[in-house]
């Protein structure tokens, strides 16, 4: 992930990325590990991974909004009132 972030060269961009990862390492550790939540993951990773290498930004996005969704659904129930 910090990889995509640091593409642009925006300095601010990996801040952000450290800021957003520190805050959501605490609900991660708390994840119960699924290993096929973990090939989905994987999955998903290599979609978005191929995308780039054969430079389709749509297909990408794509790839990358869904699994930013099922990330989500994911991790959203660990967070009880910090919603």
């Amino acid at each position: 992930h910090g990889v995509l972030f640091g593409i642009p060269k925006n300095p601010v961009l990996p801040v952000i990325h450290r800021a957003y990862t520190d805050w959501l390492s605490k609900y991660w550790r708390m994840m119960p590990r699924f290993t096929d939540r973990n090939r989905q993951n994987f999955e998903a990773h290599t979609y978005i991974f191929d995308a780039i290498l054969h430079r389709d930004p749509d297909t990408a996005e794509d790839a990358l909004r869904a699994h930013l969704d099922a990330a989500w659904d994911q991790v959203r129930g660990g967070f009880n009132d910090e919603q």
